[in-house]
């Protein structure tokens, strides 16, 4: 007996030391191909190797997870992360962005909040692709989400491609969303890949299941048949049509929301199929796309006329007695960006060149780097000219700078753009080690260095431009990173003597990397990262850059200072680019450096790097 269990005691412990060896083997094989290891990415915004600014592009928005750009490579389209329309029409300043082709894709939760949105907003996007979109049917904590479900039936104009991991746990719940929307006639793909709840195994190893979707579905703006769902005032239209709305007190998780159904007939016909009672008023917005504007337009509610009349641009039809409260309803997105394009703008007046600097800093709590990517913009345009004119996509030129690199100085000219300025432009750069003890209250021992970078990098840029032209140039000069992230950020100085100096913006990475935890979850900064504008002392003062308000209300700020280049004369100015980690940056609370403190305390040690630099 005391033999047996001996015996069974050993054989229980080989067999744990075996399933020890291969959840060891596993964990190893996983280790090996975790795409986790490679997605320290802090950018934003993936932007094509072939851009193109006198061609239209497609743009993706992704939110919760970023996508690898690797999975992008030599494909159309933009990416961006967590973006939102304001943030895109600020970008749309310096890309072009095919309205046509803004498409959407999230993970989990995400996914759920992308899935709302589009049944909300269905002009929203082209076309979406959820992955393991967490969207349950019946758990007491999701019971909104559970009765929100029924109303995917409404997605009958966006095009939804439902992707989940073969072993996802809600396989069953995105089946059960699926099976709705075929139901009603919805055009909606499913299909699964190798994996469980996770993004990786489709924006980390490929995407082309969701990029050969989009290719397939353009945006449509004109559709002849319209079904809305109206959830909350902000969401009363749908692509041409609005609604104006009673109360809305009466809908709610226990009720059905409000709901109508349009339909174009020919002669000129709209047809009011459905419209619940406390649709008060509907409004078209009308085109010769939807119907022959030159002739007179019959509307028709439960088979009766209830306007006959001239196809006017915007027609408001009453179709239940009441009083309509205010709405509060966006213009399609689509319409706002072609808008954007056909509206006089400040910068539709310069020709610019955008270098766009590559950067890859130290990230000591990984041992790897960090990429972030800096614009110096540069705008020309003769004094005295036009203020406003449209954007021009020839008057725009991309150049890649990779300012980490030795010897990356880059020779340049306006002689291409619209306006053939003859402009020329050198830049110069060097890259230093930021060392020394960098806390909060003392940062009087910081230094540059030659050496290996320990307490952060700099990086130091010269610009210079040359006027070969008979006439004086207004010249706007910007630094900004691109208009795709959410963190941290605040402007400096606010005070003190550093204002004649310096002026940018400074940005805290948190522990999470500079994702939309570190603003949800409360994690503390490790790094803080600068791109300023220096003044040796003979440039105007610089002033802020507010470009948008974005998400969760953090603000894309950038620093702009307005030159004039006379005639046979040259301007040159510094901008600085520096990383400075926490004392201890793998402390669970690591606290951030002030960069201000730091900056001052280097100014003698940069600006005699300045005049050396480029001679």
């Amino acid at each position: 007996m005391l033999r047996n269990n001996k015996t069974n005691t050993i054989n229980h412990m080989i067999k744990v030391c075996l399933l020890l060896l291969c959840c060891l083997s596993f964990n190893a094989h996983v280790t090996a191909e975790d795409p986790e290891k490679n997605r320290w990415h802090e950018e934003m915004l993936i932007i094509p190797d072939t851009y193109d600014p006198l061609k239209k592009w497609p743009i993706i928005n992704v939110v919760q997870e970023m996508i690898d750009d690797v999975q992008l490579k030599g494909t159309p389209y933009f990416a961006a992360y967590g973006t939102n329309p304001t943030v895109i029409l600020a970008g749309a300043n310096k890309f072009n962005f095919d309205p046509k082709r803004i498409y959407g894709t999230a993970f989990s939760r995400s996914g759920h909040g992308m899935l709302e949105d589009a049944w909300k907003y269905p002009h929203r996007y082209a076309a979406i692709a959820p992955v393991c979109n967490d969207l349950r049917v019946k758990t007491p904590r999701y019971s909104e989400a559970g009765q929100k479900n029924l109303y995917v039936r409404y997605l009958q104009q966006t095009p939804v491609h439902l992707i989940h991991g073969d072993r996802d746990s809600f396989v069953k719940t995105g089946k059960v969303l699926h099976n709705i929307m075929v139901k009603h006639n919805c055009p909606v793909e499913w299909s699964t890949f190798p994996g469980g709840h996770s993004p990786y195994g489709m924006y980390y190893r490929n995407m082309k299941p969701i990029l050969n979707f989009f290719d397939k579905h353009p945006y449509k703006p004109w559709p002849k048949e319209v079904i809305h769902v109206v959830y909350k005032r902000d969401a009363t239209r749908a692509f041409w049509v609005d609604s104006k709305m009673g109360s809305l007190k009466a809908f709610g998780n226990k009720n059905p929301f409000p709901s109508w159904k349009i339909k174009i007939k020919e002669s000129n016909v709209i047809d009011v199929v459905q419209a619940d009672e406390t649709v008060k008023a509907l409004v078209f917005h009308l085109n010769k796309n939807l119907i022959d504007m030159k002739k007179d337009v019959k509307v028709l509610f439960k088979e009766k006329t209830i306007y006959k009349g001239s196809a006017l641009a915007v027609l408001e039809v009453k179709i239940h007695e009441g009083e309509a409260k205010t709405n509060k309803t966006p213009i399609p997105f689509s319409e706002r960006l072609e808008t954007f394009y056909k509206t006089p703008q400040e910068s539709g007046s310069y020709d610019w060149i955008y270098l766009m600097m590559n950067t890859n800093f130290q990230d000591l709590r990984y041992d790897n780097t960090v990429p972030r990517r800096i614009f110096i913009d540069l705008g020309f345009r003769e004094k005295g000219a036009t203020k406003k004119e449209l954007i021009d996509p020839t008057s725009k030129k991309f150049v890649a700078w990779d300012v980490m690199q030795e010897k990356s100085n880059l020779d340049l000219d306006t002689s291409s753009l619209k306006r053939k300025l003859s402009v020329k432009v050198n830049t110069f750069s060097k890259k230093f080690s930021l060392q020394g003890v960098l806390d909060t209250a003392d940062a009087s021992s910081a230094l540059l260095a030659p050496s290996k970078a320990k307490s952060g990098e700099v990086i130091l840029v010269k610009v210079r431009l040359k006027n070969n032209g008979k006439t004086d140039l207004d010249v706007s000069t910007k630094i900004n990173r691109t208009v795709f992230r959410q963190y941290k950020q605040d402007v400096f100085p606010k005070s003190g003597d550093g204002k004649n100096f310096y002026y940018g913006i400074w940005e805290m990475s948190g522990t999470r990397q500079v994702r939309w935890q570190w603003l949800k979850h409360g994690n503390e900064a490790y790094q803080v990262f600068g791109y300023v504008m220096l003044n040796p002392g003979n440039l105007p003062e610089a002033s802020r850059l507010d470009v948008s308000g974005g998400n969760w209300g953090v603000k894309f700020y950038g620093a702009k200072r307005d030159l004039i280049l006379k005639a046979g004369e040259s301007i040159e100015f510094p901008v600085l680019l520096i990383s400075a980690n926490a004392p201890d940056s793998k402390a669970k609370k690591p606290a951030y450096p002030d960069l201000g403190k730091i900056i001052d305390t280097l100014k003698p040690a940069l600006m005699s790097a300045y005049k050396e630099l480029g001679k």
